[in-house]
């Protein structure tokens, strides 16, 4: 009997090498700059962000060494997971287009169900997870959806059949999926801010010259 997995929908989890001291240097920048955008009336921007502070999409824009490193390991991980996905892609034909933007949540703050359209690939990476209460286990877990819109009218435990899968952030943790993939992220119950830093991936065609 031949089995094949169809359609099947990858997420990739990365641990950032030398974290604690790009941890440390982004959390003060962020922070730094939240507060200064706050101080001048800028209320953040709002999307699928509720109560959190969104900062504009223009990180990789910023002169900062900590944000290009950030930027070359999420490239990285976009590329590895092509080959690995596709070994015949010729990687010179296409230009990997990135952007990112820091999520603050505190208190309450979560993000509804949403997606990433246009985009290949999305992901997250996690500066400072905070401290959340002992008793609220689903405190800003990752929610992602099954996108196949008839799954969950057949449920079967543990069969991936409409289920959905659960992710605890981890500070250096890296995220990669679909920009297509339903997703959403619980109310965060805990003392301290949670710093994160979102991106879009896109690919972009390379036009060869005649």
């Amino acid at each position: 009997m031949d089995v094949q997995q169809l359609f099947s929908t990858p997420v990739v989890r990365k641990n950032i090498s030398n974290a604690q001291k790009l941890n440390a240097a982004l959390s003060d920048f962020l922070l730094s700059k939240e507060s200064q955008e706050r101080d001048g009336t800028a209320k953040g921007i709002q999307k699928s962000n509720v109560s959190g502070w969104r900062s504009k999409e223009d990180l990789l824009f910023l002169d900062d060494p900590w944000l290009t490193d950030l930027a070359k390991e999420v490239s990285e991980a976009v590329s590895n997971l092509m080959r690995g996905a596709a070994p015949n892609l010729n990687s010179n034909s296409y230009q990997v287009q990135m952007y990112a933007w820091a999520n603050i949540n505190r208190r309450g703050a979560y993000n509804v169900v949403h997606n990433h359209p246009n985009h290949h690939w999305a992901g997250v990476y996690y500066v400072h997870v905070g401290k959340s209460d002992r008793d609220k286990p689903m405190s800003g877990l990752l929610e992602f959806s099954d996108p196949r819109p008839g799954a969950g009218l057949i449920p079967v435990d543990n069969f991936g059949f409409g289920e959905r899968v659960r992710i605890e952030p981890k500070e250096g943790m890296l995220i990669l999926f679909p920009g297509w993939l339903p997703h959403f992220v619980h109310p965060y119950e805990g003392d301290d801010a949670r710093i994160s830093i979102a991106f879009n991936v896109k690919l972009e065609r390379v036009e060869s010259e005649s």
